[in-house]
């Protein structure tokens, strides 16, 4: 229910101006507003804080209590100072598809069956499609959770290039799109990058056999590829997993090394770094990359140029914190959001982490116990989650690996 304030005020009846001051509490800063006597205050943009979510502006007129401000309705009569309210997120996991068992059965919701999902992709439209890894398929989930196969036939291995139901994947494992609606698939034991176009015609378009080689097309070669991204230029970035390297390819199938040289660990430009089995990579606004370097256990930063650094994590462990503080247990798969937060899956911790741009590392969801348990943050339970993406609505998507699942998570 809307507060009336209206205070009495001393002295002449001329229209006067009051200033409006908010007092963001540890977020974002906001611009302070001069009103006229009698005149509502202007709704600014909700401040931000990197921890919390913002709950509402509260005018506090004892210095203890406090009412919502009504910008719609309260209008103003003396200098007043608008404060900031901000409540802890929520977490909720649930189960979106499949039941924990293996196997291969399309259907809706738990009906469905997959057989160790690894990557995770989502399109404009809102539907998932996951990298059914042991079963060489591609998987389409709708909103609705209605799962059909979208991609590979009859379960069988191969590199068979041609219209969806007739192409072969062998282990497929990471998943991306570009901004024309072209499914990019890091095929991993075949050692190729395959595309999917909006039409359903599969090709490779980079790789042949096991190897190491910069080239175009099939003269390239990677050693076994986990997962990739795509850039709003439509160049994708591979992470080439047992060469430990970062590959480019750019749209004309040209493969290039962005970063990394031999096994090791090593912050520096382009091949002065060094990789332990990357896993993943997310895209930022800017163009930087972020990889999860899974033997490192570390979360790392490239920037277009090539320059490699450490954005969190140090030695193998479980603890929160900022940056190097902060320690991870084989970290897998990655995304970003549209404020610039990284949401990383934790293979053997088995938890959800999130890493805001200043390098705060929390736990978001799993108990560090293998599971599969649904309920609030830490309640929750996971069994080596690998792939994450998230939708326009900012709900998170997991392939719960040894689940056999597909896990929602919905911040309320």
């Amino acid at each position: 229910m809307a507060v009336a304030f209206s205070l009495a005020l001393a002295g002449c009846k001329e229209d006067k101006k009051f200033t409006v001051t908010f007092d963001s509490n540890g977020g974002s800063a906001v611009a302070i507003q001069t009103v006229m006597e009698g005149e509502k205050v202007t709704k600014p943009a909700d401040p931000t804080n990197e921890d919390y979510d913002f709950y509402g502006w509260y005018y506090m007129y004892d210095n203890i209590s406090g009412h919502k401000w009504d910008f719609e309705v309260n209008t103003v009569t003396t200098n007043i100072t608008l404060f900031a309210r901000w409540t802890e997120p929520v977490y909720v996991v649930t189960t979106f598809a499949g039941n924990g068992v293996s196997g291969y059965t399309d259907g809706t919701g738990t009906a469905a069956r997959f057989y160790y999902p690894a990557g995770i992709a989502i399109d404009k439209a809102g539907d998932l499609y996951v990298a059914d890894e042991s079963s060489h398929r591609i998987r389409k989930v709708t909103p609705d959770g209605v799962v059909t196969t979208f991609a590979g036939s009859s379960g069988f291995s191969g590199t068979t290039d041609g219209l969806v139901t007739a192409a072969r994947f062998h282990i497929p494992t990471g998943l991306a799109f570009d901004a024309t609606g072209n499914l990019y698939v890091a095929d991993h034991y075949n050692h190729r990058i395959r595309k999917i176009t909006p039409e359903g015609m599969v090709s490779t378009i980079a790789g042949s056999t096991l190897g190491y080689a910069d080239g175009v097309g099939s003269n390239a070669r990677f050693y076994y590829p986990f997962n990739l991204a795509v850039d709003a230029a439509g160049n994708v970035y591979v992470a080439d997993t047992y060469n430990h390297l970062i590959r480019k390819i750019t749209p004309d199938g040209t493969v290039t090394t962005l970063a990394g040289s031999t096994q090791g660990y090593a912050d520096g430009t382009g091949s002065a770094a060094q990789f332990s089995r990357p896993m993943d990579i997310a895209i930022d606004a800017m163009g930087n990359l972020y990889v999860t370097d899974d033997w490192n256990h570390r979360i790392r930063k490239i920037t277009p140029s090539g320059v490699v650094t450490t954005l969190a994590g140090s030695t193998l462990g479980h603890t929160d914190g900022i940056g190097t503080a902060a320690q991870f247990n084989y970290p897998v798969g990655i995304t970003i959001d549209a404020a610039g937060n990284l949401y990383v899956t934790e293979a053997y911790n088995h938890c959800i982490r999130k890493i805001t741009p200043t390098g705060v590392v929390t736990t978001i969801a799993g108990s560090g116990s293998a599971g599969l348990v649904n309920g609030i943050g830490t309640e929750a339970r996971f069994s080596e989650p690998y792939g994450i993406a998230i939708d326009v609505l900012g709900n998170l998507y997991v392939a719960d690996f040894r689940n056999h699942t597909i896990r929602k998570i919905v911040k309320e």
